[in-house]
C-alpha cells in the first residue's frame, strides 16, 4: 500500500532536517506501514486516497486531513519506539480517538 504522506512530511513529523536524507532508507518503509496500520484500523481499503491526493481540492475531504494526521502519529510512534518491545504499540488511545468516527464498526 503506498504511504499517504509524503517522505518531506515525514522528515518534519520525527523532527529531522527537510533536506537530510540518511534516514530515509529507514524513514520510508515506516510511512507504509503506518498508512497500512491507519486504514487496516479504519477498515476502509479502498479509500480511494493517494499521496498526492489535494485534500484543498473540491470537495474538501476531512476524512483524509484526519487520516493523515492518525498516520503522521503512527508514524512518530513507529520511529520513536522502533526497537523497543516494551512500547505499547503505534496504535495508541490518541490514534484511536482520531480515528473513532471513520473506523467500520465490526459485525458479530
Amino acid at each position: 500500500m503506498p504511504a499517504l504522506i509524503t517522505i518531506e512530511h515525514a522528515r518534519r513529523q520525527v523532527r529531522l532536517q527537510p533536506d537530510d536524507t540518511s534516514l530515509d532508507v529507514e524513514l520510508d518503509p515506516l510511512r507504509e506501514i503506518a498508512t497500512a496500520l491507519v486504514i487496516d484500523y479504519i477498515k476502509r481499503p479502498d479509500h480511494g486516497w493517494s499521496e498526492s491526493y489535494d485534500p484543498a481540492g473540491s470537495p474538501y475531504d476531512s476524512d483524509f486531513v484526519i487520516v493523515t494526521a492518525a498516520i503522521a502519529e503512527v508514524l512518530v510512534n513507529l520511529w520513536r519506539h522502533r526497537g523497543d518491545e516494551t512500547a505499547d504499540g503505534p496504535i495508541t488511545a490518541r490514534v484511536q480517538l482520531m480515528l473513532e468516527r471513520l473506523r467500520d464498526p465490526a459485525l458479530a
